[in-house]
């Protein structure tokens, strides 16, 4: 069975609502490609703001829709925060769609049933020349849709 490959922009997955719209797409042999929120990315790159506070904020962001999506309404963001690297402004600017990721694949578990894993796509999945590594067995890749890598870093 062909694997398909479905992305979405910021307004598809930002709010809880539309997340919820977003689910209702799953299909087996599939990987969904997120952006972050609608306005996140902004948020992030506005040098205007301290990048703790930026961070903060879409973290913010993100803990609103969550109390809205999980049962238990809550949204661990710690690990994804922690990843970024708040010197390197493509590190924030991409950890709006890391949210979403692991926002998305943590809803998909929990309420939808189906086994979800977020994939930073900069830890090596895809590479710039357009090949693919191994994508995770047996469940829904979350793929971030922006940051990525070479082969060299």
């Amino acid at each position: 069975m062909p694997v398909v490959v479905s992305k979405f922009g910021g307004s598809s997955v930002g709010s809880a609502a539309a997340v919820r719209r977003v689910a209702l797409l799953i299909r087996p042999q599939s990987v969904f490609v997120l952006s972050a929120a609608y306005g996140v990315t902004n948020l992030l790159v506005d040098a205007a703001v301290p990048v703790a506070s930026r961070i903060d904020r879409a973290v913010g962001v993100y803990a609103d829709m969550a109390s809205d999506l999980l049962p238990h309404g809550r949204f661990e963001a710690g690990a994804v925060v922690d990843m970024t690297d708040a010197s390197n402004p493509c590190s924030v600017a991409g950890l709006g769609e890391r949210l979403s990721c692991e926002l998305f694949a943590s809803y998909a578990r929990e309420i939808v049933g189906v086994a979800a894993q977020a994939v930073h796509a900069d830890r090596g999945l895809i590479w710039q020349d357009g090949s693919v590594g191994r994508l995770p067995p047996d469940c829904l890749p979350v793929v971030t849709g922006f940051i990525a890598q070479g082969r060299a870093g």
